[in-house]
């Protein structure tokens, strides 16, 4: 008998696209696609078959994929993992949320909403000081992976209507003063045609170097053609000499939240996005993600940096590497996550908002 998997964390799983996935997971697949036209398609040699490309494409646009000699169809890895590879949807599911059986246990033994203590110093708990997980880290993407070479960067047009963005953005929790920051400092916005949330990192001529779009309705997200990962999204604070980084631009805005909560001015803080993070298999020296080796390059002052991955195996991993990488160079480095239950940084800020507003309704009940 298999164990119970909170609804919010199949939507987590269903949420994944097939993209994000084999970039991570399937890196031998990822490196065989290639971009035609408005599709990614698997060169033949994946499969072992003759002719340039195979009949497995993946729309660009959303991410819903096609396996024509099979007959299989889907609209995310999900459905991937189970049509494609065979899994059961429990396993297919541990498969893209990093956990297992025993982690489901644990959870229903304890109460979903338990946050631990309030933050006091807009920290995040600590991790355990040693991960009895796998030492495996997954690839993520180089620039470039999908193209021959770099290409200019295709800048979506600026909406002067944000109000779709701020809905996504305040449904994830986002305070709307945070959003406000981002949006006047010109690093967020919304695009005309498709309405999609566009994070912003600029070069160091003050240039768009990457835009990361999140689409306000559907699954979508991802680097818009040539943006180049060296660039993050991100806000820099003159002054101070620690960083903290993050595996995603609405995690950054998450922290930024939490900050806030606990009464700090997040725009004091330097705080970074970055597009994925890179690791290596053990045994191999680690390479520091593009954008924390750019960041330190372009700020030599910094000297302790605070990772914020997810709360999975692969992000603990990489973020155990990276610090003991980074401790390499001089750089004080301390691994920072989410309590368990929480997936990453904006999981956790959207349970202390319920858990806040819960209770708010006991003090007007007088309970």
């Amino acid at each position: 008998m298999g164990v119970y998997i909170p609804k919010e964390d199949v939507e987590y799983a269903r949420q994944i696209s097939i993209l994000e996935f084999l970039s991570k997971s399937r890196p031998l697949m990822y490196e065989n696609l290639k971009r035609v036209g408005s599709q990614y398609v698997v060169k033949a040699r994946y499969y072992g078959t003759k002719g340039p490309y195979s009949s497995f494409m993946i729309r660009a646009s959303d991410g819903e994929w096609w396996h024509h000699s099979k007959g299989t169809h889907g609209k995310n890895a999900l459905d991937y993992l189970i049509k494609e590879e065979g899994m059961d949807f429990q396993s297919a599911v541990f498969e893209l949320l990093g956990r297992n059986e025993e982690y489901y246990r644990n959870l229903r033994q304890s109460q979903r909403d338990d946050f631990g203590a309030v933050m006091q110093d807009g920290s995040l708990p600590l991790p355990p000081m040693k991960n009895n997980h796998s030492t495996e880290v997954r690839k993520y993407p180089e620039p470039g992976a999908f193209f021959d070479e770099q290409k200019e960067l295709v800048i979506p047009e600026r909406d002067t209507d944000t109000s779709e963005l701020y809905a996504y953005l305040t449904g994830r929790g986002i305070s709307p003063v945070v959003i406000d920051y981002f949006v006047d400092q010109g690093s967020l916005y919304q695009g005309v045609k498709y309405k999609n949330v566009c994070f912003v990192g600029y070069d160091r001529d003050g240039n768009p170097g990457l835009i990361n779009q999140r689409s306000t309705k559907g699954t979508f997200k991802g680097n818009s053609t040539g943006s180049d990962r060296r660039y993050s999204f991100m806000t820099h604070s003159e002054g101070r000499t620690d960083a903290h980084f993050f595996e995603a631009p609405v995690d950054l805005l998450s922290y930024a939240c939490l900050l806030q909560n606990a009464g700090y001015d997040f725009r004091q803080f330097n705080l970074v996005s970055l597009s994925g993070i890179s690791g290596t298999g053990s045994g191999v020296e680690v390479k520091l993600p593009m954008g924390m080796e750019e960041y330190l390059d372009r700020y030599p002052e910094t000297t302790r940096v605070y990772i914020h991955f997810d709360n999975d195996n692969p992000g603990r991993v990489a973020g155990q590497r990276l610090q003991e990488a980074l401790e390499q160079k001089g750089i004080q480095a301390v691994q920072q996550y989410p309590p368990a239950g929480c997936k990453d940084v904006n999981d956790y800020l959207m349970g202390m908002n319920k858990l806040q507003a819960e209770r708010g309704k006991r003090q007007e009940a007088g309970l």
